[in-house]
């Protein structure tokens, strides 16, 4: 609410890197996405759309990028994209194993 859309991005950035050394350890941005590949986390389509978001950032913190309000609502919305699909895949897994299963005929 501060308008403070530099920061934000730079936020929305370190929120993508604390995700990847959750689920694949500590590397770079492009290792990461490529090992959250690999492991089935995101596909590739994903993954070129996580580094728009990852670039936005590395912008904010390194070439005094602004990005607007919409800008920045789209790198937000990709943050949130991810961690939802990651919480989302948790609660299925979890609902999964309560399911009864289907009997023989």
């Amino acid at each position: 609410h501060s308008d403070n859309r530099f920061l934000s991005a730079m936020g929305a950035r370190a929120i993508i890197d604390l995700f990847i050394f959750r689920k694949v350890g500590d590397c770079t941005f492009s290792q990461g996405l490529s090992a959250l590949v690999e492991k089935g986390y995101i596909t590739t389509r994903n993954k070129i759309v996580i580094e728009s978001a990852i670039e936005a950032g590395h912008a904010a913190s390194h070439r005094l990028y602004r990005p607007t309000s919409e800008q920045l609502n789209s790198v937000m919305d990709i943050v949130e994209s991810l961690i939802q699909q990651d919480l989302l895949e948790e609660s299925a897994e979890t609902l999964r194993k309560t399911i009864p299963k289907r009997g023989d005929r």
